[in-house]
């Protein structure tokens, strides 16, 4: 097993590393290509090669990703995961003031305006993990988080609902 650094914005922090794996892959974690924030998309892998993507503490040991929200797995921030995130102009204009490698990463992956299932899916992460990483980013005032108005309380909107309704009488 040999290793290799992934540093998304070429800052020199260890923030992950690769794993590469020959051959056979046992399970379906973090296989295919490996986003790349800096490159602004998915860098191409060789083919027969399997990446495994684990931050690493400052020490440079493996951690889990609930080791970066420091063990939480429920955003202080109410942050449905169909909500839009963009980076705040605040943010967009001063990237020093963003401290952690991951909150720079979703800084630069949401100038453009995404969802949170999204950022979790292009950064390969856990939901649960996106979620708390997003939610302290907007109590920071680093991001916007953009309700969509679909669900009132526990129950969905009336407008909707009633998108729901035309869509399907058009079919």
């Amino acid at each position: 097993m040999t290793g290799s650094y992934y540093d998304p914005e070429n800052t020199g922090d260890n923030w992950s590393q690769l794993y590469t794996h020959g051959g056979q892959h046992s399970g379906d974690y973090g296989t295919g290509d490996e986003y790349r924030a800096d490159l602004g998309g998915f860098a191409e892998q060789p083919e027969g090669r399997h990446e495994l993507r684990t931050p690493l503490t400052e020490t440079g040991m493996l951690a889990r990703p609930y080791a970066r929200t420091r063990g939480r797995t429920r955003p202080d921030y109410d942050l449905p995961i169909e909500a839009l995130v963009r980076t705040s102009d605040h943010a967009a204009g001063d990237r020093e003031a963003i401290g952690l490698p991951e909150h720079r990463s979703i800084s630069r992956l949401c100038i453009e305006t995404r969802s949170v299932a999204e950022v979790a899916a292009r950064m390969r992460l856990p939901l649960g993990v996106v979620r708390v990483l997003i939610g302290d980013m907007a109590t920071m005032g680093l991001v916007q988080v953009h309700q969509n108005g679909l669900v009132s309380g526990d129950q969905p909107s009336i407008a909707f609902l009633e998108r729901v309704l035309s869509g399907l009488r058009r079919l």
